[in-house]
């Protein structure tokens, strides 16, 4: 790091981008929550006239102490004013502070030429998207920030139906908090009830269902058609976490190393496991690709009917 008013944003993980940026301004600029207060500017790399851009970053504020000046996509910076950015770079004006923004990974930053000098001369901060640990941490820690404790299996609920979308679940914390008013805790309920309308149950019943061979019951269990796409996403996660622990098994992982290998918490592994041992890798690796072919089908096909289609891929992948 540098004691230079230069900072480059590297990284894909744009909701924690965007909280850096929010904190930035709130340290340098009393007002930092609003965009009148401060001097202030945002631009695209490709749309960019440098030498203007500059020139303003060299010019003393007029009401603050302070200017920010952000561009994004830099990587996109033309080589014609790539180095005037360098030699603006090496000396910046203490008084105007330039963030530049990139989406590319550390890798990407330390192979490409311009941007490996511009992370040399600034303050870098990468942001990476958050998987396994780091992601339940993360989620934990956004739920102490409202006042709330999420209970584990909560949170693997909250991971399971977004992912490592890091804005989608910031959005359901808020709402789940709201919801659960002055209650200190989260729990997998509250996910369930606010998030995935037992969804995640359901996905599970039929593929329990379908393991123990309950024709009856497979052709009962449906999923909400309001949230197919939800649902199908789910479904596909949970095929691909049986196919898992099937290859862990036969590699003679116990139950502990097949939780760390695959970063899911003991009681998922458990889940998992009582399913698995009724399921076989063969039909496992039929199902996923059944599976795959009916999300594309109901997604591009204007004349295919998701409900009935449905239906039938749960006779074909009844054993």
């Amino acid at each position: 790091m540098t004691d230079k008013p230069v900072y480059l944003l590297a990284g894909d993980e744009e909701f924690l981008k965007e909280n850096w940026l929010r904190e930035t301004r709130q340290k340098f600029f009393k007002d930092g929550a609003s965009d009148k207060a401060v001097d202030y500017g945002l631009f695209f790399a490709k749309e960019l006239d440098l030498p203007d851009t500059l020139s303003l970053a060299r010019t003393r504020p007029f009401l603050n102490a302070k200017r920010l000046i952000i561009i994004k996509n830099i990587d996109g910076l033309s080589a014609a004013f790539q180095e005037q950015l360098l030699d603006y770079v090496s000396a910046p004006f203490p008084e105007t502070i330039l963030i530049l923004e990139t989406d590319l990974k550390e890798k990407a930053v330390s192979e490409n030429k311009f941007l490996s000098r511009l992370s040399k001369a600034s303050n870098t901060v990468f942001f990476k998207k958050l998987y396994g640990p780091s992601l339940t941490n993360w989620i934990s820690k956004r739920a102490t920030a409202r006042k709330k404790r999420i209970d584990p299996r909560a949170a693997a609920m909250l991971e399971q139906l977004k992912g490592n979308n890091l804005k989608a679940i910031d959005e359901e914390l808020e709402k789940v908090s709201l919801y659960t008013g002055h209650r200190p805790s989260i729990t997998e309920e509250d996910i369930n009830r606010l998030v995935g309308n037992d969804i995640t149950n359901t996905v599970y019943d039929i593929i329990d269902a379908i393991s123990r061979n309950d024709k009856k019951r497979v052709m009962e269990l449906t999923l909400d058609q309001k949230k197919e796409g939800l649902g199908i996403a789910l479904f596909g996660w949970n095929l691909r976490l049986l196919l898992r622990v099937k290859e862990c098994l036969n590699l003679g992982y116990t139950n502990q190393r097949i939780g760390k290998q695959l970063c899911i918490k003991d009681f998922q592994v458990e889940k998992a496991l009582r399913q698995a041992g009724r399921l076989d890798i063969k039909w496992l690796r039929r199902a996923l690709s059944e599976i795959t072919d009916f999300d594309l089908k109901a997604k591009t096909s204007a004349i295919y009917d998701p409900s009935s289609g449905w239906q039938m891929l749960m006779a074909r992948l009844l054993l």
